[in-house]
């Protein structure tokens, strides 16, 4: 009996795990992008165009409403050309005003 007795002890606290080590604390600093507009403050709002469907439908003849459509083509290209370099900058093509 004694024979077996020394060999189960040695081997039982032969399996005797070490401690577990305190765990290590740290600080660590993640940059995250933030989201940044990209359209300048000064662009001014969405203009009201000539060519409404009200004006269209008070013009008194298809003259007059073609005239409201050239102007409004007029006031189109001009607000294109306005935001054409804000989208130009916001996909990083060039300066933004």
């Amino acid at each position: 009996m004694k024979r077996f007795v020394l060999p189960a002890i040695l081997t039982l606290t032969g399996c005797q795990t070490c401690p577990v080590p305190d765990p290590i604390y740290r600080t660590v600093e993640v940059q995250t992008p933030i989201a940044v507009s990209c359209v300048p403050h000064n662009l001014s709002a969405s203009p009201t165009y000539s060519d409404t469907e009200a004006a269209l439908k008070a013009a008194p003849d298809g003259a007059a409403r073609y005239k409201l459509k050239i102007e409004a083509g007029r006031q189109k290209d001009a607000r294109l050309a306005e935001l054409e370099p804000v989208i130009a900058g916001c996909r990083g093509g060039g300066d933004v005003r």
